[in-house]
């Protein structure tokens, strides 16, 4: 019996020691679980509190006004994480402070490997191993906000109000709103020197007439060619070359409103003889005449909209009224010509106050679209008084002749639907051309005249 009682006993010792193990285990589980682990008073880095969650301690104390970049472990590695307002973050992906700088998280982890772009608010930043690279000034090629491309770099940040040439790997290139403009053609400085683009890009295989806000060019080999001197063909028209200044050095745009109509046609045999291209902004009122639409795109000259009725309390009245009306007359235009084009202009023109009739800021409204739908618009400089002021084509003409004198670039406002003022043209076209203007169409690489918007 007593043996028995000693057998009971020393078993009862070891439950009691499997137990108190157990407890121990328990506890510290608990304790570990419910917020028991404290780092040393003097810590200062990422410490575990409990299970999965992670918090930044500065000298021993929860900082939860930290974020940024801070050393520990998480999930058993050792490593650089991010932290916002004091607790780790493995679910964030982009910049974030550091003492070495800006460096590149990926799901709240410190990421060595990452060279691009990087966003932190509205800003992004050319980052290179993690790092954003602050002492980089150039261009370089990556992807922001979904778009790939070429990117003009400021200190390391991407300079989104960044405007002009700038060399790239492929080239010297023309950028606009901090990236490679693939709709600019024309001539820009740069390191002294007039580089001409084409899409955005030098071209060195074009030779011909560019032109910019100073002038009218010679270009070959990429660049205006100051050092020759002869002729040079243009749109099937010869012109004299003297230093690189083409004519006299200023450009004269025709344009024409309103049609096609019956003297359209009259009008592009007066261009024709004359070896000269304009601009026609057209509507779809004359129906019986469309067909000159195609008869004008083949001969060269450019086609730009000028809405579909013409109406203006229809198109001015809403927003949506306008580009319905305006997408009309730009499907009439690809059916005809077999393109869509990127010119316009406002019935009008932009300045025009009897929108405001039909609705308050309605011009602010559709210029600011128009930019964002990547149109073009033009207004002009030159009346030919076509539109109300006279029906003598004497005084059309001289009105021309005088007004182009006082700019570089004259965009002249004409009516093809009106008689007298082609009955104007053949006299007009032949003083400019003997004045040594050079009479073009209004293309990507027009300097744009516009008017200040009223309404």
């Amino acid at each position: 019996m007593e043996q028995k009682k000693y057998e009971l006993t020393t078993r009862g010792k070891y439950a009691v020691g499997i137990g108190a193990i157990l407890l121990v285990l328990l506890l510290c589980f608990g304790f570990l679980a419910f917020g028991g682990s404290k780092p040393p008073a003097d810590y200062t880095g990422i410490w575990e509190t409990h299970d999965k969650h992670w918090v930044y301690y500065e000298k021993g104390e929860i900082d939860t006004d930290f974020t940024g970049a801070a050393e520990g472990v998480v999930n058993k590695q050792q490593g650089t994480y991010f932290v916002n307002n004091g607790e780790v973050d493995l679910t964030y992906t982009g910049l974030g402070a550091s003492e070495a700088g800006w460096v590149y998280f990926d799901k709240g982890v410190f990421d060595n490997t990452f060279t691009g772009f990087a966003r932190t608010g509205d800003d992004w930043y050319w980052t290179k191993d993690g790092v954003v690279d602050q002492s980089f000034t150039g261009t370089k090629s990556g992807t922001i906000e979904g778009e790939t491309t070429w990117w003009y770099v400021e200190d390391g940040r991407a300079a989104r109000d960044f405007e002009g040439p700038a060399k790239t790997k492929s080239g010297i290139c023309y950028f606009k709103n901090g990236k490679l403009d693939q709709n600019y053609s024309g001539i820009k400085l740069m390191d002294d020197t007039w580089y001409y683009f084409s899409k955005g890009k030098q071209d060195k295989k074009y030779k011909g007439i560019s032109t910019n806000d100073k002038g009218v060019w010679f270009v070959r080999n990429g660049q205006v060619d100051f050092g020759y001197t002869g002729k040079v063909t243009h749109l099937g028209r010869t012109y004299k070359v003297k230093d690189g200044v083409v004519g006299n050095g200023k450009a004269v745009y025709l344009t024409f409103d309103d049609g096609p109509g019956q003297y359209t046609g009259r009008l592009l045999g007066i261009l024709d003889h004359h070896k000269v291209k304009a601009t026609f902004f057209v509507t779809g009122f004359f129906k019986s005449y469309l067909d000159c639409l195609e008869r004008e795109a083949r001969a060269g000259h450019t086609i730009g909209v000028h809405t579909y009725t013409h109406d203006y309390e229809k198109i001015y009245k809403s927003s949506k009224d306008y580009w319905q009306d305006f997408e009309q007359m730009e499907n009439l235009i690809q059916q005809h010509t077999g393109k869509r084009t990127a010119y316009f202009r406002f019935p009008g023109g932009s300045s025009n106050v009897i929108s405001k009739k039909y609705k308050e800021g309605i011009m602010t409204e559709l210029v600011k679209e128009a930019d964002e739908k990547g149109y073009i618009y033009y207004d002009w400089n030159v009346l030919s008084g076509d539109s109300g002021d006279t029906k003598d084509p004497d005084k059309i003409y001289k009105n021309i002749v005088k007004g182009c004198a006082k700019h570089t670039h004259s965009v002249v406002l004409c009516h093809d639907i009106h008689e007298f003022t082609i009955d104007a043209m053949d006299k007009t076209i032949a003083k400019l051309l003997k004045q040594g203007y050079v009479l073009l169409p209004l293309d990507e690489s027009t300097p744009t005249v516009h008017q200040h918007v009223n309404n």
